[in-house]
């Protein structure tokens, strides 16, 4: 949320916006900023992370405008303790995981055939601090198969080096968010079942586990000034 400041500044140097956004939003925020930054005139700085460590920074002073998070109990949280503005916290996604491969890899259909011999190593988000991370969690306890897999789990610092372990072939298959599963080399499993609330997801990716509510809000340490 733009203060009208902001608007009305005509200088050589455009005003400055700092973001902060969970990870995930990395391909669809770089697609919407430089049209954001044409329409208002601003230059926006993105800074990406896992919601919880971008939350950490937030209370701790980081000069940030504007917070996107995966989980809006890290809002709910900043705001609760003053450092982010309570009227502006917005709802503006639910987010869904899916289980993937490389797509040299073979494709799995269950959380389940995470357990085959021949899967050696998993990727998910660390639950620490991501929430994909502990949506994964919660997916693979939900089954009764996190115990077992955990020491095949490899810990990405956020969702997006998740997706680069993926990617580059590190790991056999991994737990990643439905906004990053088109990204190239992956290849989404073609369902998941077995106790999880499944549905079709964007180009027939399935998601699984309950959606996670996603929140933005300003916060009371801004980058910019007035």
């Amino acid at each position: 949320i733009l203060r009208p400041s902001f608007l009305a500044m005509a200088s050589a140097e455009p005003p400055s916006l700092t973001v902060f956004a969970a990870a995930d939003l990395a391909f669809a925020l770089k697609e919407i900023l430089p049209l954001f930054e044409r329409a208002h005139r601003v230059k926006v700085t993105l800074s990406l992370g896992s919601t919880g460590n971008l939350a950490a920074q937030i209370e701790n002073g980081a000069p940030a405008d504007v917070f996107f998070a995966a989980d809006q109990a890290f809002v709910e949280r900043l705001a609760t303790r003053g450092a982010v503005i309570p009227e502006t916290r917005t709802l503006y996604a639910r987010g869904r995981i899916v289980l993937a491969t490389p797509k040299s890899g073979r494709r799995l259909k269950h959380l389940r055939d995470l357990l085959d011999p021949d899967v050696r190593r998993v990727a998910i988000a660390n639950p620490l601090h991501a929430p994909y991370g502990r949506a994964a969690e919660e997916a693979m306890r939900a089954v009764g198969v996190w115990d077992t897999l955990k020491p095949k789990l490899v810990y990405g610092e956020n969702i997006r080096q998740t997706l680069q372990f993926l990617q580059v072939g590190a790991v056999d298959s991994g737990i990643v968010s439905l906004s990053v599963a088109s990204a190239p080399g992956l290849s989404p499993s073609t369902g998941l079942s077995g106790g999880l609330a499944s549905a079709p997801g964007a180009g027939g990716c399935p998601s699984a586990g309950p959606p996670a509510k996603r929140s933005s809000s300003r916060t009371r340490s801004p980058a910019s000034t007035s």
